[in-house]
């Protein structure tokens, strides 16, 4: 059995993959997150989720290995919105997601090891979500927490108001941080040829 490593900081992500696979282990990614005006957003996500995976280093590592990590950011008007600086970037973030549609955008990246084989695999899944339009109190309000600061877009869906969406269109595990549903039919298709901890349906 091909041991799972999880690259990820993120909480989020941790309980997520407990949906894909029986057994797995964290490391911590050493890789930072950079993005320019210009950055196409498929390519950001698919970069960072690609560059985390590689930042292993081997000396961490089992003789063999599948290595899991992603990223997630929010589109919004064809603009990345990443984790917010400070307070005052969060509520401007929410505030244009206000009364608007934007996408989720999560790339993940697989890598294998087993003896001569090598395999890496990457994707990007995508998620449309509507927000409410939002008062000011309740940006404020939400902001004040300091959840939105380790969030790309400047929320967690799991944590904001219910009454904030008003419509998803995709995977709601998506915008929470990993596409559970995607990377679970991926590691199937790679279960074919090697032997991985797999939750089965």
């Amino acid at each position: 059995m091909l041991p799972v490593i999880l690259v990820s900081n993120s909480p989020r992500r941790l309980e997520l993959i407990k949906h894909v696979v029986t057994d797995f282990q964290v490391l911590k990614p050493d890789f930072p997150e950079i993005h320019t005006a210009d950055d196409n957003p498929y390519d950001f996500v698919r970069k960072n989720a690609i560059g985390k995976n590689l930042s292993v280093q081997t000396s961490e590592l089992p003789s063999s290995y599948c290595l899991i990590s992603s990223d997630t950011i929010v589109v919004w008007n064809h603009t990345i919105l990443g984790k917010p600086a400070n307070q005052e970037e969060a509520i401007r973030f929410l505030r244009n997601l206000s009364g608007t549609w934007h996408e989720v955008l999560t790339g993940v990246s697989v890598r294998i090891l087993e003896k001569e084989n090598r395999v890496h695999r990457y994707f990007v899944d995508l998620t449309a979500v509507q927000f409410q339009p939002l008062t000011n109190e309740s940006i404020q309000a939400y902001t004040q927490t300091k959840d939105p600061l380790d969030k790309a877009g400047a929320y967690g869906i799991q944590e904001i108001p219910s009454d904030w969406v008003q419509e998803i269109q995709g995977d709601l595990d998506n915008v929470i941080g990993l596409p559970v549903k995607r990377l679970k039919e991926e590691l199937m298709w790679l279960g074919r040829h090697f032997t991985l901890p797999i939750l089965q349906p």
